[in-house]
């Protein structure tokens, strides 16, 4: 005998998110769930309630808008936490349930200072310190990132524990509430800057009850951002609950009866479509019983024609040349806006299909909850309808209908590359979609328009706009093969000027003159009103009464109506079919076509769009995250990070001189973005996305044996070493050449080569032709060697410095080029002893990133040791007469004189003849920019001779 899951009620307070959570509970525990609202009136009674529960081995009580002290809010959850003894069953709170059993104990619930809706925050939790590990529902949890969506927090009297006793009394009960024990926290420095609106200590995220079988969370374990680890916080409740069932559960869980939860996994339309087939197949005259007619009967066959067409083409040019667009349109379009747009099917759509002569097609239209489809049958006289209904509940519903009207005239010959040839187009409503779960929609219905109106179109076009084709194509019977063939010779011969990219010298074949565009007028809801509106949301959410709010309003966009041009006065106008009115919503559509923003930010002069393949970690992108806005504060949120990007240019901008044009569509580039440079503060520009905006001149071809992965660990570290070397302000050294010139008989010093910015650094000293020695640790020797240094010393000796001296002595020394810390005080020793240039150029400062300050003293104390490292610094430079200057990779992006040189003119041909590599080797983490913040984690960590990679 099959032994039934056990059942878990889940308690709905209408959340948006409860959905998810049920997921949660019946993929990650062996159980069933059913659901009840807070509002259930079928458990007004505590019998009727008593008697339900009494079939669960747990409850959950869900997230949900509103307050937890407002009975409307909570309805049937208040009743839960007061159960007695005698039907007390093991509970689970989230979010507005954990705050219902706080408050239900003796909390109080607060405002929180700072909202927190979709942060994601570390959960300190008893788990990681092995506290209260026999009853603890966070048992072998490691460390869990959870969101949170509060406004409302629960005060137990944590604020009341002193600083110094909070580390060990956070987990103990509090006077205000005995009952309740603290299991998880979430802890913020007030201290430190931030600008993501933390602005509470110490927020109370998990309890449980001293003696009841009641756990709570205020994080969503079911939330995509949140961690795995929190599952195990799920999976640990429900055996402690299961558990507790068996050792002190006063009431046996009832097997037998019917509990009155409503199964929280609906029906899918596959199987509801599944149920109903044996009838629908059985009705000989299905789907429109005895108004079908017989002529719809006759088996369709797909016939269709592949036309070439050049350069790019106009959609709405199509249409208005083989369409009369006084009629009804069905158009999906994918292209561009900007029609003259180029680039790979990502940037410009690849697929547009136009429903051809839909007038004399079936049309189907639906209004929600009438339980009528109407089915409008073709007819051959303008302006009349012929029009049947069928009754749909004896077929399941509506989609169970037109699932099998499909399936009756499924194609299986058309032509592959084409994505539709032939069926139901047209539009479905969102009151619709709410009809399909059970939900009402609110307010009084303004119009009169179906809710479901779809097209059986037996004629369409489709243009795939990457491959230049166009797919004509119709569904007809074999006796209508002659009639098919005749229209698509007629279609073909008025769409020829539009595929060879000719004037149009005839007219459309909209049968009359398309008046000239006029001006849209555009009405935008009122500064003052929309700002009122905005600001009742943000209140509604910092009280807790919801925390997603979707704000809508109205733009209205109004073309004048043209008055219709007389047939004598048009000579363009079809004979037989005389004007009666100009529709504007055509010349409507054609105008708001060429207002819609496009899906990426086109490049403009100077500019190019990349699809990116490979992105490369750099310190700087890691340590903003980390340190907020004491770096790069001039940053604007929301931010995209990233400085090494390669991959496949998919636009070029358009008002490049086409004479100065170096780059193409579908070149291998790697390229600098600059995104995160002060005065560009774009996020457009930042590398980790799919598609980034370069500046040519830090954007370099790549040969085809170098691998996007390789070439990416390039960008940063190549303009910063070419700023500190041939900027004139810095070490002003010849620009390199491929290939190298001859030795200039002087000697640069790289103190740091194994960094990113030392291996560039590296091969352009040498390919200016100066000879290179660098410092590195002795397990990265030979790898320094290889990339063109002479010699190589170890930093972390303490002879270094004078061996270094020893070796430059009778030699002239170009100047020196520091990385690291402490590196500027090395090479300020070494060029004041040495001939030559007495120039250091400071890559890096006195601060290790590696080694960041954390917390306001630590801050202080770095920043007057960097005050006093300067003054030490400017002494030197007095006493010693050595000049220095720091400098970033970013001030490349301000000299188009180097950074043409060094990216447009040298790279690629160096490149290609070997003479310079992509270095350091590339460390892959991952594939997809889901892996960029694992990648971001493991650089911090530190890599030798390394730089971290993802693919994409």
């Amino acid at each position: 005998m099959l032994i039934p899951k056990p059942l878990i009620l889940f308690i709905d307070a209408y959340d948006s998110f409860s959905n998810n959570i049920i997921s949660l509970l019946e993929t990650t525990l062996d159980a069933s769930v059913r659901t009840i609202k807070i509002d259930d009136p079928c458990f007004e009674t505590d019998d009727a309630l008593h008697n339900e529960l009494r079939h669960y081995a747990a409850v959950v009580c869900g997230p949900g808008p509103g307050h937890p002290e407002k009975k409307q809010d909570v309805g049937l959850m208040k009743r839960i936490w007061s159960l007695g003894e005698q039907e007390t069953i093991p509970v689970l709170g989230i979010c507005l349930g954990f705050q219902t059993l706080c408050l239900e104990f003796g909390s109080s619930i607060k405002r929180l200072k700072g909202a927190q809706h979709g942060m994601i925050r570390k959960v300190a939790h008893v788990g990681e310190l092995g506290l209260n590990k026999d009853n603890s529902i966070f048992d072998g949890v490691g460390e869990i990132q959870a969101t949170l969506y509060q406004s409302l927090c629960a005060d137990i009297g944590q604020d009341m524990i002193s600083e110094n006793g909070w580390t060990t009394q956070k987990w103990n009960s509090t006077d205000e509430c005995p009952n309740l024990v603290p299991l998880a926290w979430v802890e913020s420095d007030l201290l430190e800057d931030n600008d993501s609106g933390v602005k509470d200590r110490r927020v109370l995220v998990a309890v449980r009850h001293r003696t009841k079988p009641f756990w709570a969370l205020q994080y969503h374990p079911e939330s995509i951002c949140t961690n795995h680890e929190s599952q195990k916080v799920i999976s640990n409740w429900f055996k402690h609950a299961q558990i507790w069932n068996r050792q002190c559960r006063v009431q046996s869980i009832q097997l037998r009866g019917q509990a009155q939860g409503h199964s929280a996994t609906r029906e899918s339309l596959l199987r509801t479509s599944e149920k109903y087939r044996p009838m629908l197949n059985g009705s000989s005259n299905f789907p429109f019983g005895s108004h079908f007619s017989a002529d719809y009967e006759t088996e369709e066959i797909y016939y269709s024609r592949t036309l070439d067409f050049q350069g790019q083409i106009s959609v709405a040019d199509i249409v208005e040349k083989i369409q009369d667009i006084r009629h009804d349109q069905i158009i999906l379009e994918s292209s561009n806006a900007y029609e003259k747009s180029v680039g790979s099917a990502d940037v410009r759509g690849r697929y547009s299909i136009i429903a051809l002569d839909i007038q004399e097609n079936l049309r189907f239209e639906y209004t929600i909850h009438s339980n009528t489809i109407f089915v409008i049958h073709p007819s051959t006289e303008i302006g009349k309808k012929h029009i049947t209904s069928t009754n749909l509940p004896q077929f399941g519903g509506v989609w169970p209908f037109l699932a099998q009207y499909l399936e009756k005239r499924q194609i299986k010959n058309g032509i592959a590359d084409s994505p539709f040839w032939g069926g139901f187009m047209g539009y479905t409503t969102y009151e619709l979609g709410l009809e399909g779960i059970g939900v009402e929609p609110r307010g009084k219905r303004e119009h009169k328009r179906p809710d479901l109106s779809l097209v059986w179109v037996t004629r369409s076009l489709v243009v795939d706009h990457v491959k230049n084709k166009i797919y004509l194509q119709r569904l007809a019977s074999e006796e209508d093969k002659s009639l098919t063939t005749a229209w698509m010779n007629d279609t073909v011969s008025r769409l020829e000027p539009v595929l060879h990219g000719l004037e149009a010298k005839s007219p459309p074949s909209t049968l009359f003159i398309l008046p000239k565009p006029n001006p849209l007028s555009i009405n935008i809801p009122k500064d003052s009103e929309y700002d009122t509106k905005v600001c009742l949301c943000q209140e509604s959410i910092r009280s807790g009464d919801s925390y997603e709010l979707c704000l809508t309003d109205q733009t209205t966009v109004t073309l004048p109506r043209h008055q219709p041009q007389s047939q004598s006065n048009n000579p363009h106008t079809h004979p037989l079919k005389p004007i009666k009115t100009s529709d504007p919503s055509w010349s409507l559509y054609r105008t708001l076509r060429t207002r819609q923003p496009a899906p990426y930010t086109s490049p403009g002069p100077n500019q190019l769009l990349i699809k990116n393949h490979a992105i490369a970690i750099n310190p700087v992108d890691w340590a903003k995250q980390t340190t907020g806005n004491l770096m790069f504060r001039w940053l604007k949120y929301p931010i995209v990070l990233g400085l090494d990007v390669a991959g496949e240019v998919v636009e070029v901008g358009p008002s490049t001189p086409p004479s100065a044009l170096q780059f193409k569509i579908g070149d291998r580039v790697v390229g600098n973005a600059t995104g995160m440079d002060e005065h560009v503060n774009r996020a457009e520009e930042g590398g980790f996305q799919e598609y980034t905006i370069l500046r040519t001149h830090l954007t370099a071809h790549i040969p085809s044996n170098i691998s996007y992965e390789n070439a990416c660990v390039i960008p940063l570290g190549l303009s910063t070493a070419a700023c500190g070397l041939f900027l004139p302000t810095q070490l002003a050294l010849s620009l390199p050449t491929s290939p190298a010139p001859k030795p200039r008989n002087e000697i640069l010093v790289v103190w740091g080569g194994s960094t990113s910015v030392g291996c560039n650094a590296i091969q352009l000293g040498v390919a200016s032709g100066y000879e290179v020695i660098t410092t590195a640790s002795p397990k990265n020797f030979e790898y320094m060697r290889q990339l063109g240094a002479s010699h190589v010393f170890d930093y972390r000796d303490p002879e270094t410095v004078k061996e270094i001296i020893a070796f430059l002595k009778g030699k002239t020394c170009a100047g020196a080029l520091a990385i690291g810390s402490k590196s500027t005080e090395a090479c300020f020793s070494i060029v004041s002893a040495s001939k030559g240039r007495k120039f250091v150029s400071q890559a890096s400062g006195p601060v290790d990133i590696y080694n960041l300050p954390k917390g306001v003293f630590e801050i202080i104390s770095t920043v007057a040791g960097m005050l006093w490292w300067n003054i030490c610094m400017a002494f030197k430079t007095r006493t010693k007469g050595v000049q220095s200057k720091f400098f970033s990779g970013g001030d490349l992006l301000r000299n188009e004189t180097v950074a043409k040189g060094v990216y447009n003119e040298f790279l690629p041909a160096a490149l290609r003849d070997g003479g310079f590599v992509p270095a350091p080797e590339p460390l892959v983490v991952g594939k997809g920019l889901e892996r960029v913040q694992e990648a971001l984690d493991v650089s911090r960590k530190g890599v030798s001779a390394k730089k971290v990679v993802v693919i994409l």
